[in-house]
């Protein structure tokens, strides 16, 4: 978009030059873009030239040009680096909600083995009590904010 608008600025200096007729009657001076009418005799085509080009304009366009390319791709990278990072921030995010559903999954197994632990002999139970508190335990440090 601003290079279109910096394209449109620069054909405003290559106008091309138009014709300017200078019609005078009795009633006074008229200046026209038309030619003046038969009757009047006394007529005058002027001749309006563009102002000479300006070539320090010429030079700031073309310097405007090379900042406005190199700032858009600056851009362009950071967006470039601001997607990596999401993308990451996603993935890492995606493996931590898949390990705390595994470590929620081994916990609730544990706990099962300690509710029936109790049917064989007090040993296994008090071990599989343990195990199963320390599994529920690791989940809420990992998983539970």
């Amino acid at each position: 978009m601003p290079a279109l608008l910096l394209v449109l600025v620069l054909l405003g200096f290559a106008t091309p030059s138009w014709a300017v007729y200078k019609c005078s009657s009795s009633k006074g001076t008229v200046y026209s873009d038309v030619p003046c009418s038969p009757d009047n005799q006394d007529m005058q085509r002027l001749t309006v030239n563009p102002p000479p080009a300006d070539d320090a304009a010429h030079e700031r366009a073309a310097h405007e040009k090379k900042q406005l390319h190199a700032l858009e791709k600056q851009r362009a990278q950071d967006q470039a680096i601001e997607q990596r990072a999401r993308a990451k921030a996603h993935k890492t995010e995606t493996a931590r909600k898949q390990k705390c559903a595994d470590m929620a999954l081994r916990a609730k197994w544990a706990r099962e083995d300690a509710n029936r632990a109790p049917m064989r002999n007090a040993r296994s139970a008090e071990q599989a009590e343990r195990k199963a508190r320390r599994l529920e335990e690791r989940h809420a440090l990992h998983c539970q904010a």
